[in-house]
């Protein structure tokens, strides 16, 4: 016992004695306080602004982040109230508004003087600028406020949207361009608004050669692809989006296969399958038009450009579809390779685009097919209720050499026939018949007019 109060005494003589003076602890308080000053006037109310932005207030009168938050939630309550317009019974929808009239001028003018006691410590603040814009009653000073708001942050959306709208009822095409560029790059998620509002330029001749030259800088070719393949769905006419097409092209911009898919299958879904034919024809130039007969890339010559004229190959379960070289070295063929499974649907077709009459559906093939059911082509009317044309006999079993079929097809004179629909099916009709497994190769398809007269189509009305 002894011996650990001996311990114990001597581990506290070890322990440093400090004695403070009261005159250095005043002399360390004074040096101190401005930094403590500081931090309750700045560092402080910067934390507590979003949340209690009455506190910070009253540590720092004039702190811009608390006023905005202030401000802030009066605009959420004022715009409540705006949302709130046209509910209800007319007359008490009369007497409401009536009400809520007052409330709403006294709100606008508490968010003004807030957003004036910002701007006046820090005048180059964009949201202070926004609220200034917003609470103005005066269209002219309005716009001046927008502007210096988006000047001073491209990320001030109501500012920038506002002047889309302004420069869109005025007419500006410059300034319409220039604030949807704006709101194109900082805020994606608005472009359905944006691309509105092209379409409507599109319609006007004079402001598309603006809105072509526009897409042609090229700073501006991801957005250029980003409405050139997304416009059609935001149009009136049709025609519009060929038209800025066709600028693009004449300024060297014609666009690729995979942009102008969306618009020819656009057309197609819209029944205007003639004047996306013609547009398809005018995409494959002079050379590719040699090429386009009654069925496009007959002999699988060519890779796929995807497009609804062309062939249309999609992976399927268990299947694979691709042109590649013949075996025998003469060119190339459609390959079909069938695992062991099931085969549910085959995603292989072309639109095409023939008049009525009879013709003569000729190909070629080779394979091995093993299953309950095989293969065949079919022949449909493009549009409901996808009247069945042709349907060849079924390809199934062991064929080593290439053979040469035919069969008749004979379109109508129908208005859901104007353009009709070639695919390879696997012809099941219940779960149990799906299992198929092997290859095949197809080759040398043609489509012969067995008509006098070659058959013409018409072109679209302009």
């Amino acid at each position: 016992m002894s011996a650990r109060r001996h311990t114990s005494r001597r581990q506290r003589n070890f322990l440093p004695r400090v004695q403070v003076s009261p005159l250095k602890a005043l002399i360390f308080l004074a040096l101190c306080s401005p930094l403590f000053a500081l931090i309750a006037t700045t560092t402080l109310p910067d934390a507590i602004a979003p949340t209690n932005p009455e506190l910070a207030l009253r540590l720092s009168p004039n702190h811009s982040k608390a006023l905005l938050t202030k401000a802030e939630a009066l605009r959420t309550k004022l715009l409540s109230l705006g949302n709130q317009e046209g509910k209800g019974e007319t007359s008490a929808r009369v007497e409401n508004d009536t009400n809520h009239e007052d409330e709403r001028s006294a709100l606008r003018a508490q968010i003004r003087q807030l957003a004036l006691q910002v701007a006046k410590h820090d005048p180059l603040n964009s949201r202070a600028l926004l609220l200034l814009a917003e609470t103005s009653g005066n269209t002219e000073e309005t716009r001046a406020l927008m502007t210096s708001a988006v000047e001073r942050s491209r990320r001030e959306t109501a500012a920038v949207f506002w002047l889309l709208n302004d420069a869109m009822q005025r007419g500006d095409t410059e300034a319409t361009l220039k604030y949807a560029e704006v709101l194109m790059r900082t805020r994606p998620e608005l472009n359905a608004y944006v691309l509105s509002q092209f379409g409507q330029l599109g319609d006007n001749d004079e402001a598309r050669k603006h809105l072509v030259a526009w897409l042609s800088e090229p700073r501006n070719a991801k957005l250029r692809r980003t409405v050139v393949m997304t416009l059609p769905d935001y149009v009136r006419d049709a025609r519009t989006p060929l038209k800025i097409m066709e600028g693009l092209t004449a300024a060297g911009l014609a666009p690729s296969s995979d942009e102008l898919k969306p618009y020819l299958n656009f057309l197609v879904r819209k029944n205007h399958v003639e004047l996306a034919y013609f547009t398809w024809l005018q995409h494959l130039g002079p050379e590719g038009m040699k090429k386009a007969g009654n069925i496009f890339n007959a002999g699988f010559e060519d890779d796929t450009s995807g497009l609804p004229f062309d062939w249309q190959i999609a992976a399927t379960r268990n299947a694979t579809a691709e042109i590649r070289r013949r075996e025998d070295g003469e060119g190339r063929a459609l390959q079909l390779r069938f695992g062991v499974g099931r085969v549910d649907q085959l995603r292989l077709s072309q639109v095409l685009h023939i008049s009525p009459g009879s013709y003569q559906f000729t190909w070629r093939y080779k394979g091995e097919i093993t299953g309950k059911r095989g293969l065949r082509w079919r022949v449909t009317c493009l549009y409901p209720p996808n009247d069945a044309l042709l349907e060849t006999p079924m390809f199934l079993g062991r064929q080593i050499e290439w053979a040469s079929m035919e069969a008749v097809l004979t379109v109508p004179d129908r208005p859901n026939c104007r353009a009709q629909t070639l695919a390879l099916v696997h012809d099941a009709r219940s779960p149990s018949e799906q299992l198929l497994s092997g290859e095949a190769w197809f080759d040398g398809l043609a489509l012969t007019s067995m008509t006098t007269e070659a058959p013409t189509v018409e072109q679209p009305t302009k």
